[in-house]
């Protein structure tokens, strides 16, 4: 079974593969990504989270649902270090795309 880390990453590829040279109002999902840059800082993002969960003791190859249960806790952790709002949100926006999640349950 591959890493959390590894299947987020191809999530997001995914979502690119699909999405790229598509312009985003062609996108009624709001999903796809569009450009490599994006693609690039998503990706940061979920390696920050995937570090973040092995911190928490969180096995490596833990399922996306198991993942996802870690993401308001990861969310609240980013704001207690002093983060923006908006950087928290652009992290957990990140988080939640490679996990097929809505945010909607996830506060800053």
């Amino acid at each position: 079974m591959s890493t959390i880390e590894h299947r987020m990453k191809h999530n997001l590829y995914c979502l690119y593969q699909e999405g790229k040279g598509m312009a985003k109002k062609d996108d009624p999902s709001h999903i796809l990504i569009h450009s490599h840059e994006t693609l690039d800082k998503a990706l940061g993002n979920v390696e920050r989270f995937a570090k973040w969960l092995r911190g928490q003791g969180v096995p490596v190859n833990c399922s996306e649902e198991e993942a996802a249960e870690y993401v308001q806790e990861y969310a609240d952790y980013l704001v207690d270090k002093g983060l923006s709002a908006n950087t928290v949100h652009t992290y957990i926006h990140s988080v939640c795309k490679a996990l097929g999640r809505s945010e909607e349950h996830t506060s800053e």
